[in-house]
C-alpha cells in the first residue's frame, strides 16, 4: 500500500511542477515566453512587450546596471542553461538585491535542474520577502513544500495566493492543489497510524 502512495506522490508531484512551471500554460503561440512571465507579467511590471518595470526602491541606476544580468539570465533559461543562467540572476541581485523577479527565476532554474528542495524554498521566500504580492512566489513556494511533504504549509502558502488578485485558469490550478494537499495529508495520516 505505501508503494501505490509513492507512485501517486511522485505522478502529482510531475503534475504540480508542470503546472507551476508555465510549461502547462504556454499554448506555443508566438511571442509567449514562460519564463518572462514572472517578468512581463506580474504586479509590477507593464504588459508584455514593455519590458520589466523598475521595482520603485533602491537606485534606479543601480536596477539598469542589473537589467543586462537579468535579460541574459531569463535567455539563458530559455535554452535551459540552468547553472549560467543562476549566475546572471545572482550577478543581477549583486548590483540591485531588491529584485524579486530573480529570486523567482533562480528558484525556478534550481527546481528544473533538481536542485536542493531547501535551496529551491530559500529562493522563493527571499522573492517573497521583496513582493509579499506575489501570487506566483506563493504557488512556487507552496508546490516545493508539498513535495516536501509539508502539507500544512503547503496550505498556507496556496491559501496566501488564492487572496490575492488571480487569474480563473490559475486559480482552477490551485484549487487542483489544495485537493492534492488534502490527499497527500490524508495519505500521511493513514500510513503511520499512532
Amino acid at each position: 500500500m505505501s508503494s501505490n502512495w509513492s507512485k501517486v506522490a511522485v505522478a502529482l508531484t510531475a503534475l504540480i511542477v508542470l503546472a507551476t512551471s508555465g510549461a502547462a500554460a504556454n499554448t506555443g503561440n508566438p511571442g509567449e515566453d514562460r519564463y518572462a512571465e514572472d517578468f512581463e507579467s506580474d504586479s509590477a511590471a507593464p504588459k508584455k512587450g514593455k519590458g520589466p518595470k523598475f521595482p520603485g526602491v533602491g537606485s534606479m541606476e543601480a536596477w539598469q546596471a542589473a537589467l543586462p544580468n537579468m535579460q541574459e539570465g531569463l535567455q539563458l533559461m530559455r535554452q535551459a542553461q540552468w547553472d549560467p543562467a543562476i549566475n546572471h540572476f545572482r550577478a543581477a541581485l549583486a548590483l540591485y538585491p531588491y529584485e524579486p523577479r530573480c529570486w523567482m527565476q533562480i528558484g525556478r532554474a534550481l527546481e528544473a535542474k533538481g536542485a536542493n528542495p531547501s535551496d529551491i524554498e530559500d529562493a522563493y521566500r527571499n522573492a517573497l520577502k521583496l513582493d509579499s504580492n506575489n501570487w506566483r512566489g506563493w504557488k512556487r513556494l507552496a508546490n516545493v513544500l508539498y513535495t516536501e511533504k509539508r502539507y500544512s504549509e503547503a496550505r498556507q502558502s496556496i491559501s496566501n495566493a488564492m487572496n490575492m488578485n488571480v487569474p480563473p485558469r490559475a486559480r482552477d490550478e490551485m484549487d487542483k492543489m489544495i485537493r492534492m494537499i488534502d490527499s497527500g495529508e490524508k495519505g500521511a495520516n493513514t500510513e503511520n497510524p499512532i
